[in-house]
């Protein structure tokens, strides 16, 4: 997939025109809300297909320093700016349809070579997969929902039998059963892509809202979490993901702050909540927070940073076998294909990578993810780590060591034990042995 860099300081147009590059273009979209950022970007990944800005943003001439990081660098990118009529003699494009957005993709699509018609064919046949898990989120079906029942080699040969009309209640008994016999998908009209997205948003934020019973808020979590690896897996960063980030980031870190005891909380996850994933994530930052909370130099607001590392650590793994494999023995022990091997590997630069492209992320956030087996640059793992890793970085490596366990052995265990482990792991490390020590502050 090609990638486009979007520098906009309005998140709402930068999220539309990544949304729409992404599903009519075929585009991958990064996106930036100033000049200072974007050239940071430039620098590490040295190209892009087009950049896509205003002449100015805010105060900023943001043409003029992009054009002229490109010159100094040598580099040839289009730029596409969206306030302005094009000049005689100038090889920027600009559009001149500001706010008609079908116009505007259409002229992308011509001045990048792209056919729309042969690229909305790409992405769209009659009928579009939803993956089951997404259900379990559903009370009312939004539009006609259907079963492929045939085994057909090709698509085209292939049945579908309608199973919900839209507002019809989704029958739960049917999702269970097709969990039991292994269907991974139910399947709409690609004409209602675009509506089931909407309303499928707008109904998990107002359930997160809303929810007042706690069984049914972590559930929801759990659901929204399988969610977001299948949003980023299939299509990257796009709107829905976004919303849902902010949105989960600001009621667990209401939720977890509630909680005073570990063991209370892990009987709790295991009675309501059967995804590890889930699990390993939401313990993993619950200890992250008792930590940060006897540590100096502890405040909310590094709580709510390393919330957004829980989220997104292991969210390219949607089997939960990968996300079991914390080091290079495990790793070569394990039966996997070259592919899983390649993103147990580079997972953590992966989800690094998702946060670039999420607007608003707190400072460092990136780099933490990187660093949180141990590495600098967020591929395989390193034992000892590297000493000069963030101290944030060293508080979720201890914390998940101390989670792992307790999952694992669903019992109450003696923490003492798993600390004095980690404390022989690390003897010389002092981020490290500070966060330990913070450790055994915590209330079980």
């Amino acid at each position: 997939m090609s990638n486009s860099l979007i520098v906009l300081d309005d998140p709402e147009i930068a999220n539309l025109y990544s949304l729409n590059l992404n599903i009519f273009l075929g585009l991958d979209v990064l996106i930036k809300k100033n000049v200072y950022e974007a050239i940071a970007l430039l620098n590490l990944i040295k190209s892009a297909d087009v950049i896509i800005t205003r002449e100015k943003l805010g105060n900023e001439n943001a043409y003029e320093q992009i054009k002229e990081w490109l010159q100094q660098n040598d580099i040839e990118i289009p730029i596409i700016l969206l306030d302005r009529e094009n000049k005689e003699g100038e090889e920027t494009h600009s559009l001149n349809s500001k706010n008609d957005i079908k116009k505007n993709i259409q002229e992308i699509a011509n001045i990048l070579g792209i056919n729309l018609r042969d690229s909305s064919r790409k992405i769209f046949s009659e009928f579009y997969p939803v993956p089951l898990h997404y259900f379990d989120l559903i009370k009312k079906s939004f539009c006609q929902t259907f079963r492929r029942s045939s085994k057909a080699a090709i698509e085209d040969d292939a049945v579908y039998v309608k199973l919900f009309d839209a507002n019809e209640l989704v029958v739960r008994e049917k999702i269970r059963e097709f969990k039991k016999i292994g269907i991974k998908n139910l399947y709409i009209l690609s004409s209602a892509r675009s509506k089931f997205a909407h309303q499928f948003t707008m109904m998990i934020l107002e359930q997160i809202e809303k929810e007042k019973n706690k069984d049914k808020r972590f559930r929801i979590f759990e659901g929204i979490s399988r969610v977001m690896t299948h949003e980023l897996l299939k299509y990257g960063m796009n709107v829905k993901v976004i919303k849902l980030t902010k949105a989960m980031v600001e009621r667990i870190y209401d939720e977890l702050n509630k909680e005073r005891s570990i063991m209370k909380f892990l009987h709790f996850l295991n009675a309501e909540t059967d995804y590890y994933l889930f699990q390993k994530s939401i313990l993993t930052l619950m200890i992250c927070y008792k930590i940060i909370d006897n540590m100096d130099w502890g405040t909310e607001e590094q709580k709510k940073k390393i919330t957004y590392v829980g989220l997104y650590n292991d969210i390219v793994f949607d089997d939960e076998k990968l996300a079991r494999i914390t080091d290079d023995e495990e790793l070569n022990n394990a039966i996997l294909t070259d592919d899983e091997k390649d993103l147990v590997l580079n997972h953590a630069q992966i989800a690094s990578g998702f946060l670039t492209k999420l607007p608003e992320t707190p400072m460092g956030v990136e780099i933490i993810i990187k660093q949180h087996h141990g590495t600098h640059n967020g591929v395989g793992f390193k034992h000892p780590p590297h000493h000069d890793i963030s101290p944030l970085a060293a508080v979720f490596m201890v914390a998940e060591e101390i989670a792992i366990p307790l999952l694992e052995k669903n019992v109450a265990i003696d923490t003492e034990e798993i600390l004095y482990n980690i404390e022989e792991k690390y003897p010389n490390h002092n981020k490290f042995l500070q966060a330990i020590e913070a450790a055994k502050l915590m209330t079980r």
